[in-house]
């Protein structure tokens, strides 16, 4: 249910509309974790700004998601586990409970268990579409004429 690597999709039918914020929920827990590690609000606002390769919700689905192509990464499983993993170590350290991000990896657990470790961390994505019981593929064609 969420937007980037360490945030897997729920595969949701069109008709159910999504309420504002859905794809969003780590953010919200990330500022208080932040803040109670001592981290200034500026200082992370000037860090993002900087970030290089930054995309919108759904800017980067056609890449690997969509068709279904998860080799080579560009981001590896294992990396992503590390980084939501130290995320929730902090944010215990600190008392702030994110309960999106235990969920998050939670997704990336099973998903390394799989032995998709070196593979796109996007493929945890396809956990829940199988829980959902569909596949979602666009064939590449397909993708570059919408794209």
């Amino acid at each position: 249910m969420w937007t980037s690597c360490s945030r897997p999709f729920p595969v949701l039918p069109k008709s159910k509309p999504l309420p504002q914020g859905f794809f969003r929920p780590l953010p919200r827990e990330q500022d208080p974790a932040a803040r109670r590690a001592g981290e200034r609000r500026a200082g992370r606002r000037k860090i993002r700004q900087g970030a290089s390769g930054r995309a919108r919700t759904f800017d980067r689905l056609a890449e690997k998601f969509l068709p279904g192509t998860y080799d080579p990464a560009g981001f590896a499983l294992r990396l992503a586990h590390k980084d939501v993993t130290l995320a929730l170590e902090l944010a215990k350290a600190n008392g702030v409970p994110m309960r999106a991000g235990e969920h998050a990896l939670a997704e990336l657990t099973e998903a390394m268990q799989r032995g998709w470790a070196e593979r796109d961390c996007r493929v945890a994505m396809e956990l829940q579409a199988e829980r959902a019981g569909v596949s979602v593929r666009v064939p590449p064609e397909e993708l570059k004429k919408a794209v």
